[in-house]
């Protein structure tokens, strides 16, 4: 059980520092924020429902 639960944390940490290098590299402006445009401009395609469907505070962007 405690393997199992090792490997789960790791899995949910290394998941986590991929997510945060990802945001560093879309949020163009360095305001710690990623928009729809932001992610538009650095050359991706982004439907409105699947970003609505991430932004879980409906504030327009992704923290």
């Amino acid at each position: 059980m405690n393997k199992a639960l090792s490997i789960l944390v790791l899995t949910f940490l290394s998941s986590g520092a991929i997510a945060n290098d990802l945001m560093k590299i879309f949020d163009l402006d360095s305001n710690k924020l990623v928009t729809k445009e932001a992610l538009e401009q650095a050359g991706c395609t982004v439907k409105n429902s699947m970003f609505r469907a991430a932004d879980k505070n409906k504030n327009g962007s992704l923290i």
